[in-house]
């Protein structure tokens, strides 16, 4: 294993069966991402993008290529591994939050611990800590309902990063928050993957957002078409 590499995508292609048609989403891509990097995946609707999202967060699966996340490849992984590797090494940023309403912001940061198998008191414990770290802590008992959007995402980071987790996902993080609280989440975000060496992989619109990464990958008509500084 090459442990300098989180994602390794090799020859990845993917279609989908839709009006008794074959539409081939991905073709024969082929990129990789280091440990502790961070990419931006641009390109525009339709493209791919998002296919190529859940490939990588193990969410969907390729009809041909590898991938290897980690140095494991997941093409012939069983359904309780693809779930251990989606529990220990990924964390997820949506855009629309996806914080569960019934649950107050401490139990939703706490989740990702407790379907690991942390006892309830240390699970709330770790992520008390967690919400201090990105601002959080006096909204601990807080339901999601009574946040504003930059306080939600603020939460949706938090629990992605509790179980330190090696890569993040993160899907139009700041699509839908104006421009300063978009900055600020964006600032907290690289501010804490640099701290954690975590791996962090944005699916983004904003040509600003792609700028701040070390690596940009174009996705257009299912191809990876371009790489590197250039790609905007």
């Amino acid at each position: 294993m090459d442990n300098l590499i989180c994602i390794s995508m090799k020859g990845i292609s993917k279609s989908y069966r839709h009006d008794a048609k074959t539409l081939q989403v991905l073709k024969h891509v082929n990129f990789q991402v280091g440990v502790g990097e961070t990419c931006a995946i641009v390109g525009p609707s339709g493209s791919g993008k998002s296919t190529l999202l859940s490939i990588i967060g193990l969410l969907d699966f390729p009809d041909e290529g590898d991938y290897l996340l980690m140095g494991h490849s997941v093409a012939n992984a069983q359904s309780d591994e693809l779930a251990m590797l989606r529990k220990s090494e990924i964390g997820f940023v949506f855009q629309h939050y996806n914080l569960i309403a019934r649950l107050s912001v401490l139990e939703n940061v706490a989740l990702p611990l407790r379907y690991r198998g942390v006892d309830r008191a240390s699970a709330l414990e770790q992520a008390m800590q967690m919400l201090g770290r990105v601002g959080m802590a006096d909204r601990a008992r807080f339901k999601s309902a009574d946040l504003s959007g930059g306080q939600k995402q603020r939460v949706a980071i938090a629990r992605a990063l509790i179980g330190q987790p090696s890569l993040i996902l993160a899907d139009e993080p700041t699509g839908s928050l104006d421009s300063e609280t978009a900055r600020e989440i964006l600032e907290l975000l690289l501010s804490i993957q640099k701290e954690q060496r975590v791996t962090l992989l944005i699916v983004t619109h904003d040509n600003q957002v792609a700028h701040l990464m070390q690596k940009k990958i174009r996705v257009r008509g299912g191809r990876v078409e371009e790489m590197g500084a250039s790609v905007l």
